[in-house]
């Protein structure tokens, strides 16, 4: 695995095509040359995590704060020993690292095999038992209320208004 202070970015002709398309329209836009060092900083991190040696999140290096005079090689490995020292964002051995691809996912699901990194759903929500039960009696359809009704009276079928424009009607409702 290559290290990403000692990658010789400027013999990387793929690298040099890509910056030189960032560098010409930052100049365009007329930028400072601080905001030039940081976006050619952070294309060799993208590059070099894409390209050279993809990472995980937790082991990406830091974005830098300025100090990137290669004189200085220890900085970099001073930071990373403090953080792997004080336990932030170190990943255990004993965890499974997350599938890269979309087609290394699909070829754990067909041997059936667990995906690292996923939370199992249970397939019941809750138990049927626990659900709550009803209170108020279910509300009649119209039909329901009109059979009632009929069966109260004591009719096979009862009469209702049937209302069209400005005239009103009887109309015979015959039940099942």
């Amino acid at each position: 695995m290559s290290s990403f202070a000692t990658y010789d970015f400027d013999s990387d002709a793929t690298f040099a095509q890509g910056l030189a398309s960032i560098l010409s329209r930052m100049s365009q836009q007329n930028q400072t040359s601080d905001a030039i060092e940081a976006a050619v900083n952070d294309a060799k991190r993208f590059y070099f995590a894409k390209y050279i040696a993809p990472t995980t999140v937790d082991q990406a290096p830091a974005p830098s704060t300025g100090n990137n005079d290669p004189s200085h090689p220890h900085s970099e490995t001073m930071m990373t020993e403090s953080i792997a020292t004080s336990g932030e964002n170190v990943s255990s051995p004993a965890q499974a690292a997350y599938p890269k691809s979309f087609a290394e996912i699909c070829a754990m699901v067909a041997r059936g095999e667990e995906i690292p990194g996923i939370r199992l759903i249970p397939t019941t929500v809750h138990d049927p038992s626990l659900a709550s039960k009803p209170v108020v009696p279910r509300r009649l359809k119209p039909w329901e209320v009109a059979r009632e009704q009929a069966e109260q009276v004591g009719m096979d079928s009862i009469a209702f208004h049937h209302l069209s424009e400005n005239t009103t009607s009887v109309v015979p409702l015959q039940l099942l």
